[in-house]
């Protein structure tokens, strides 16, 4: 299976989009990958996930989608600017966004956006869990565990947020700051 041409979010605002990318995401996340980081888990997956059916899905597919769910989450209600179509599938693109002070074109998605996705995809596909429960009963710890990563987890030990600074940092420019946002 390969996403078709109606699920590659290119900059026209489609509403099936449910991945950033042009003609082939994979392909474009591997080369970014490659070029940037060398050897990559992403660019190592062979096989598919077996659903128990005939719809097996490739792996680098469902790492690639990983991402694209940990940057549209994060972003989600702090992204800048507004949908470039009604009922787009993904934030992106947008009016009135812009990239050290330069508006960025409705009708593209930023390189930095894309990279973001890329990065994303890389972290899942090494297999560091995106997502996890979080529970606001408990009171938060937070460690720096490397350079681009930071753990944070609540005083009783059961639940976890991990923040991915490779990837956040590369979409804090497209975002509001936190606690600033103005809803009209």
């Amino acid at each position: 299976m390969a996403f078709s041409a109606d699920e590659i979010e290119d900059g026209t605002g489609k509403t099936t989009a449910i991945v950033y990318g042009t003609s082939d995401p994979i392909a474009e996340c591997i080369t970014y990958l490659i070029r940037h980081a060398g050897k990559t888990a992403f660019a190592d997956l062979t096989g598919n996930f077996d659903d128990g059916g005939a719809n097996e899905t490739p792996k680098q597919e469902v790492h690639l989608l990983r991402g694209v769910r940990y940057i549209e989450l994060y972003g989600y209600r702090r992204v800048t600017g507004r949908p470039r179509e009604y009922g787009q599938g993904l934030l992106q693109p947008r009016f009135g966004q812009y990239f050290d002070g330069a508006q960025v074109a409705s009708d593209e998605i930023h390189q930095q956006w894309l990279r973001a996705q890329f990065e994303a995809a890389e972290l899942s596909a090494a297999g560091e869990p995106l997502f996890h429960i979080v529970d606001s009963e408990r009171g938060v710890k937070r460690e720096k565990v490397s350079a681009a990563l930071e753990t944070e987890w609540f005083q009783g030990g059961k639940s976890e947020i991990r923040i991915y600074h490779v990837v956040t940092q590369m979409l804090d420019p497209f975002l509001d700051a936190v606690g600033q946002l103005v809803r009209g």
